[in-house]
């Protein structure tokens, strides 16, 4: 199964499936399974999907070019979903598409961890902890690293954090090492 947006992301949430992973397929006759309702631009960019351990798939996604938020919806099945809104806005100002593009969910540990890009510069990312994965808070961020539209990997045992972005020659792989002692 793979989220993805189009254009702008203004029709909402696409979903599309693969049995091979090569040639993907869209569902719903490509059209839209989550309107976006939040923020003044009303979009929905960058979706993330993941299952949590209450067996709910919880999404969260760029919502504005402007408006520095992430919002967030849950549902049981992918479509039937929750009342949209916003769980994480940044209190930072700066570059177009701002502290808030390229958001990625992490549940782990009965933790929820969001990665997202920042302003400072446009190859840093951040993590904010939470145990609600409706609510993020600036006040807690666990870290900050170098990274554009970081994406984590859970492999086996071992995790791993993605970089990628304009002019940045590739895409690239990390360890990414969890500190359980807070």
């Amino acid at each position: 199964m793979f989220c993805f947006f189009k254009n702008n992301g203004q029709d909402g949430l696409h979903l599309a499936y693969s049995n091979d992973g090569l040639q993907w397929h869209a569902l719903k006759g490509d059209s839209s399974f989550l309107k976006p309702m939040v923020s003044k631009d009303k979009l929905m960019r960058d979706p993330c999907i993941i299952k949590g351990a209450d067996g709910l798939f919880h999404m969260v996604w760029t919502d504005s070019w402007t408006d520095k938020g992430i919002g967030y919806a849950d549902s049981p099945d992918l479509i039937h979903w929750s009342n949209r809104r916003i769980a994480f806005r940044s209190p930072e100002t700066g570059t177009f598409g701002g502290p808030t593009e390229s958001p990625f969910m992490v549940a782990r540990g009965g933790k929820y961890y969001l990665f997202v890009c920042t302003n400072a510069p446009y190859n840093t990312s951040a993590a904010y902890m939470s145990g609600d994965p409706f609510h993020f808070d600036i006040a807690n961020t666990v870290m900050t690293f170098p990274a554009h539209g970081a994406e984590v990997v859970h492999a086996g045992e071992r995790w791993y954090v993605s970089s990628c972005g304009w002019e940045q020659g590739g895409l690239y792989l990390a360890d990414l090492n969890w500190d359980d002692r807070a």
